[in-house]
């Protein structure tokens, strides 16, 4: 019999005199309650394929209720369907890809499969209905903490997909917090050693250059390394929502000595579009090596690139170059609400320009100290 399952309805269901009776529930097809003579009533549930058909026990209303009857029926089918499909951990991902990407930045999707194919890659013919979170555990504890606080957003993300595509029953991290505590870094460098980075950049190749232009402007690295000839025009870069972090357009005015660094390597590599370039038209890729070598030549270590940000957005406090506000707008922050945002669509050039120029200006006054 077919029927709309309740908790009331089921207390009242009839026992039968011999044998056994069928209730399949409406509302989910393929979960069955099963009332026998003794007055045992189970939950089951019905898998067809073809003509065939195969019960699976739930477990006995009472130690089980209805709701998560409902609920083991669902995971249950789940189960059933993706062996049956065979589909892999890799098939599922590039069809996320594919259709999740689409409302991912360039930058974002280029991480995000970095990640789940390089850090997941022993995972790849794994039947995707047979994860659990030992198995993805295990591959987040080998790996450096934040490489594995990296890989458990992603691949989190992605199986929640796959939970709400219906591939798996449940998201084996749901219930897994991430894997380590973030600690924000507060390395503060001096000017003693801003001065030692700078002259010492002066003296490498493109990595040098990118690392003057992070000096002098505040942005990330991986802004400055894709810079194309195509973004400036006059005394202004644009930075494309694909290459910032927040996904919004950037403007942000040239400097004097921004401007030296950027016609000089203009000419560099007279062919390409780009201004630092593995060949014509790949990006700079030689961090790790490079950064090496400038530890060295400067002789200053523990830190990172991001730090140079640091430097930039806490000196035009400390010299007073502008305010709060544009100080967060130069290194491309979004400031004030998402109504505000909506409504304010003044670019404040002005401000920003003079606010660099200011930076520049003690810049300089440092760059020529003789007992730095």
């Amino acid at each position: 019999m077919k029927l709309k399952l309740t908790d009331l309805g089921i207390r009242s269901l009839p026992i039968p005199d011999h044998g056994q009776a069928d209730y399949y529930d409406i509302s989910h097809p393929g979960l069955c309650l099963r009332v026998s003579q003794g007055g045992s009533k189970v939950f089951t549930f019905i898998n067809r394929k073809g003509d065939t058909r195969k019960r699976h026990t739930l477990g006995a209303y009472g130690d089980i209720t209805l709701s998560q009857a409902r609920q083991l029926a669902r995971q249950l089918q789940i189960r059933l369907k993706s062996k049956t499909s065979g589909l892999t951990f890799y098939e599922a991902l590039q069809t996320y890809l594919a259709t999740e990407g689409k409302n991912m930045s360039a930058g974002h999707l280029k991480e995000v499969t970095r990640i789940l194919t390089k850090q997941f890659a022993s995972l790849h013919q794994h039947p995707i209905s047979d994860l659990d979170t030992e198995t993805i555990t295990t591959i987040l504890d080998a790996l450096s903490p934040s490489a594995a606080n990296h890989a458990y957003a992603r691949c989190k993300a992605f199986l929640t997909w796959c939970r709400r595509r219906t591939l798996i029953a449940s998201n084996p991290l749901q219930d897994f917090k991430t894997p380590h505590k973030e600690k924000s870094r507060d390395r503060i460098l001096s000017d003693v050693e801003i001065t030692a980075i700078w002259r010492a950049a002066a003296t490498m190749n493109q990595y040098g250059a990118i690392i003057r232009l992070c000096i002098l402007t505040g942005q990330r690295r991986n802004q400055i390394a894709s810079l194309r000839k195509d973004w400036i025009q006059d005394d202004l870069v644009t930075f494309p929502a694909a290459v910032m972090k927040n996904e919004a357009e950037h403007l942000l005015p040239i400097g004097t000595l921004c401007a030296e660094l950027i016609t000089s390597w203009g000419s560099r590599i007279p062919h390409s579009p780009l201004f630092f370039a593995s060949g014509q038209s790949t990006l700079f890729t030689a961090w790790s090596k490079n950064k090496r070598k400038l530890d060295r030549l400067s002789n200053t270590s523990g830190w990172v690139v991001h730090d140079l940000r640091r430097y930039f957005r806490s000196s035009l406090s400390r010299w007073k170059c502008c305010t709060p506000d544009i100080a967060e707008r130069l290194i491309g922050h979004r400031v004030g609400s998402d109504v505000a945002n909506i409504y304010d669509r003044y670019h404040y050039l002005p401000e920003k320009r003079a606010a660099l120029e200011a930076y520049e200006t003690h810049l300089q006054r440092l760059f020529t100290q003789s007992n730095l």
